[in-house]
């Protein structure tokens, strides 16, 4: 029990840190902007947002790599209906999908069926840990890490800013913390 107890709270202390991460680069005015200005273009022409979006992840996995942490799966975001933006690594197979049914978009504790929606899904209006998913991408089962974007004046959500990791990468961190742990 006791290990289990120390397991959970590794666990809850870097999914809060990634939670923590993401929610200051939503929180770049410059973002906001550039969803609004560059969702409905083509997604090879928002290249301001895929630049500022790549930075930022660029930036916070050479922090991790620094602390032998593991880098994310990937970084994306949706606009306000679900619709990709953004994503890194990008990934053809899932540019045109809409993801409004992902547990880390709404935030109702499941997945549903794309073509079986409930009516009224919004997306999340706080910070939010997914249950675990099949990737699209990778086919490999992960959690998404997902915040809200807001306008200016913090009225509406223009986007959903999320981050995954495979969970076979989580249990390989844990086993590293876990071993740190243990040295005497």
């Amino acid at each position: 029990v006791e290990t289990a107890n120390i397991l959970a709270e590794i666990v809850d202390r870097e999914l809060q840190r990634r939670q923590e991460e993401l929610v200051k680069v939503a929180d770049d005015p410059e973002l906001p902007q550039l969803i609004e200005t560059q969702s409905a273009l083509p997604w090879q022409k928002r290249k301001a947002l895929f630049k500022l979006l790549q930075d930022k992840k660029e930036l916070v996995d050479a922090e991790r790599r620094s602390l032998s942490l593991e880098p994310d799966t990937s970084w994306f975001l949706t606009d306000a209906e679900g619709k990709p933006l953004f994503r890194e690594p990008f990934n053809t197979e899932t540019i045109d999908e809409n993801f409004a049914s992902r547990d880390y978009f709404h935030g109702l504790g499941k997945e549903f069926d794309r073509n079986d929606m409930p009516q009224g899904i919004t997306p999340i209006r706080a910070p939010y840990v997914s249950t675990a998913f099949r990737s699209n991408a990778t086919q490999r089962y992960m959690v998404a890490i997902s915040v809200p974007v807001w306008d200016q004046d913090r009225r509406r959500i223009v986007g959903l800013l999320a981050r995954t990791i495979h969970l076979d990468d989580l249990r390989k961190e844990l086993n590293s913390q876990m071993a740190q742990n243990e040295d005497p």
